[in-house]
C-alpha cells in the first residue's frame, strides 16, 4: 500500500476507534436517562440549544426501539473489523473489504446528515457528542476514500455482484451490525431489569388513565417553561433532595419536558423531615437539613430567579450532604456552590413566609396521598414509574 494512502487508512482508522469510544457513551447515558437512572444533568448540557439529554429523551433517539447510539456502535464496530481487514490483509481480497468499508462508511455519514437535520430542523437542539460524532463519520469516510485501491477497472456494481458469488463473508459482516445492535440491547436491557418493561409501561398508563385527579396550585414551587399557556401535558415532582431515588429521576424528567415543546414541568419540595412537613407521621424526626434544602431552591428562586440552578446542584452534589446535620453548614455549601447572594438568601430562608410556603407545598402531595418519594403526576394523575421515559412518552400520546 503507497504510504500517502497508508496513512489516510490509519486516520479512518483512529477516526473509527474514537467514534466507537462517543456511541459507547451515548448508549450508557441513554439507558441510564430513560430508565431513571442518571447520576446527574449530562456534562454536555450547556442551554436549551446544546442538551444532550433532550436530544436523548426524543423519540427521534431510537429505531426500532434500539437506541440510535447503540446502532451506531454496533455499525461503527463492523466498519472497524473491515478496515483492518483491509489494511493488515487479513482476507484474500483484501480490496473487496476496503470497497464494502467505504460504502459502510458512506451509509454512516449519510445516516449522521440525517440525524443532524433531525437535531436542526425538528428538535432544535443539539448534542454536542453527537455533533463530534457526526464529524468523526466525515472523516472516516474521507479516510477510506482516499485509500481506496487504485485498481478502478472493476465497478462498484460489479464489486457487488462478485462479493454475493465469492466473498460472502463480507455480507455477513455487513448483516452484523443490525444483529449486533439487537444483541447489545437486549444484554443491557435484562443486566438492569428491563427485558420486559414494555408489561411496566402498560400497567402504569393503565392505573393513569384510571387514576383519580387532583387539583395542584400550578403557580408555586420551581416551574420549568412557565410561559407555555396551555401544556399539553403538565409533570407534578413531588421530591426529597436527600433521595437517591429522586435524584436520578430528576435528569429524566427534566430531558423528556426539554424534548417536548408542549411539555411542563413543575417540582414540588416534598422534605420527610417533620420540621417543616405537616404530615403527622413525620412529627419530631429530621434534622432540618432536608427543609433547608428545599427552602435554599424555593428562595433561590424568589431572590434571584437561580431555583433550577439550586435545584440541579443540591442533587448534584447530593451525597456532600449526607451526614451533615447543621443548617448553617447547608447554607455555606449551598451558597458557595452556586455563588448565590448569601445574605437576601438566608433572609429568605430563615422568614416565616418561606416556612409557610414550603408547608403549603408539603400539604399538597399530604392532599394527593403520596406515599414516597419521587411522587410524579401528569395532569393531575399518579403516573407509576413517571421517572422512565418510556412511560411519559407513552402517557404523552394518550392525552388528546
Amino acid at each position: 500500500m503507497e504510504n500517502k494512502k497508508k496513512k489516510f487508512l490509519i486516520f479512518s482508522l483512529i477516526a473509527t476507534f474514537i467514534a466507537l469510544f462517543i456511541h459507547a457513551y451515548l448508549s450508557i447515558k441513554y439507558y441510564n436517562l430513560n430508565f431513571g437512572m442518571a447520576q446527574g444533568q449530562s456534562s454536555c448540557n450547556i442551554n436549551s440549544l446544546f442538551n444532550c439529554d433532550a436530544t436523548s429523551a426524543s423519540t427521534y433517539a431510537q429505531v426500532f426501539g434500539i437506541p440510535v447510539a447503540m446502532w451506531g456502535l454496533a455499525t461503527n464496530l463492523v466498519l472497524l473489523a473491515l478496515t483492518l481487514i483491509a489494511w493488515l490483509r487479513f482476507a484474500e481480497r483484501p480490496e473487496r473489504a476496503h470497497r464494502f468499508a467505504v460504502l459502510l462508511s458512506l451509509a454512516i455519514l449519510l445516516t449522521s446528515v440525517v440525524m443532524g437535520s433531525i437535531s436542526t430542523f425538528k428538535l432544535g437542539t443539539f448534542c454536542l457528542y453527537c455533533v463530534f460524532a457526526y464529524v468523526l463519520s466525515l472523516f472516516s469516510f474521507i479516510g477510506l476514500w482516499f485509500s481506496r485501491p487504485s485498481d478502478s477497472s472493476t465497478s462498484w456494481s460489479r464489486e457487488l455482484i462478485e462479493a454475493v458469488a465469492i466473498d460472502k463473508w463480507i455480507y455477513g459482516f455487513l448483516i452484523a451490525a443490525p444483529v449486533l445492535a439487537y444483541m447489545f440491547h437486549s444484554m443491557v436491557l435484562s443486566s438492569f431489569g428491563f427485558k420486559n418493561f414494555e408489561r411496566t409501561v402498560q400497567e402504569a398508563t393503565y392505573l393513569w388513565s384510571t387514576a383519580s385527579i387532583y387539583t395542584f396550585d400550578l403557580n408555586t414551587g420551581l416551574v420549568l417553561k412557565p410561559e407555555l399557556k396551555n401544556p399539553k401535558m403538565v409533570i407534578v415532582e413531588f421530591a426529597d433532595f436527600l433521595c437517591p431515588h429522586c435524584k436520578h429521576a430528576s435528569p429524566t424528567l427534566h430531558a423528556f419536558a426539554e424534548s417536548h415543546p408542549d411539555v411542563q414541568l413543575i417540582f414540588k419540595p416534598f422534605p420527610l423531615d417533620g420540621s417543616c412537613n405537616p404530615d403527622p407521621g413525620m412529627k419530631g424526626t429530621g434534622d432540618g437539613v432536608r427543609c433547608r434544602l428545599s427552602l435554599a431552591t424555593l428562595c433561590a428562586e424568589s431572590t434571584e430567579k437561580k431555583g433550577w440552578l439550586t435545584h440541579n446542584y443540591i442533587f448534584d452534589h447530593q451525597q456532600d450532604f449526607f451526614g451533615i446535620n447543621k443548617t448553617e453548614e447547608v447554607d455555606r455549601m449551598v451558597c458557595e456552590g452556586t455563588g448565590l447572594s448569601c445574605t437576601p438568601l438566608k433572609e429568605c430562608m430563615d422568614s416565616a413566609d418561606a416556612l409557610l410556603n414550603l408547608k403549603k407545598l408539603a400539604q399538597e402531595g399530604l392532599q394527593a396521598q403520596i406515599r414516597g418519594t419521587p411522587a410524579i403526576f401528569a395532569n393531575g394523575k399518579a403516573l407509576m414509574a413517571g421517572q422512565t421515559i418510556p412511560v411519559l412518552e407513552s402517557t404523552y400520546k394518550l392525552i388528546k
